[in-house]
């Protein structure tokens, strides 16, 4: 399907997460709908709302202080050596100069980890991952400056030995040879939105969010 629309459209055994973020303005529950059902915990002030959406009447907020989810730790977010998407539509509210805006993450501790983050300082989209204290992966596509008021669908794709990235559906940027992904084999939780140790987080609302 067109990734722009393969939330909606694919839920299999494949599907690690999902998060359609569909549920009564304020609320703080927060469903999995993915095969698993993983518990996904709102922290800090994490909540529905229904200010801005894509599909129903609600989407995930954020507000940029300290506040993400996070879903408990499964062999199931392990990325190790495995075909991975990571997808989610965003919308920002603000993006201020030098702030860092978590997407995913997943991370032991400051040595073990992996991202996807846009840094409004550079304009770049980045992943990385870190295993041990060694940098296995660090790749970064130019996506300028993001305004205020603008719904974007991001995924990022491993497929064999290539990393692909797309936004809104279209293919942006591809890096081959990108077997070190696979040499991350920690079994981290999965946090959207929030790095736990650095602290810095989206402020803006996402939606459809799947692993």
């Amino acid at each position: 399907p067109d990734p722009a629309n393969a939330v909606l459209n694919l839920n299999d055994n494949y599907t690690k997460l999902l998060l359609h973020f569909i549920g009564v303005d304020e609320s703080t529950t927060i469903i999995d709908d993915s095969p698993y059902a993983n518990a996904v915990t709102a922290i800090n002030g994490a909540k529905i709302d229904s200010a801005q959406y894509v599909f129903g009447t609600t989407s995930l907020y954020l507000d940029g202080a300290n506040d993400y989810l996070k879903a408990t730790a499964t062999a199931q977010f392990n990325l190790s050596n495995v075909n991975f998407t990571i997808e989610t539509r965003m919308r920002f509210l603000a993006v201020a100069s030098g702030t860092t805006n978590y997407i995913y993450q997943q991370e032991t501790d400051a040595s073990n980890y992996v991202r996807l983050w846009f840094n409004a300082t550079t304009g770049y989209l980045y992943f990385k991952a870190v295993s041990a204290g060694v940098t296995v992966a660090d790749y970064g596509y130019s996506w300028g400056t993001r305004g205020d008021g603008t719904w974007y669908h991001v995924g990022l794709v491993r497929r064999g030995t290539n990393l692909y990235l797309f936004i809104d559906g279209a293919l942006v940027n591809w890096t081959a040879n990108a077997t070190a992904v696979g040499t991350n084999t920690m079994p981290n939780p999965g946090v959207v939105a929030d790095s736990i140790l650095i602290g810095n987080t989206f402020k803006g609302w996402l939606t459809e969010f799947r692993l």
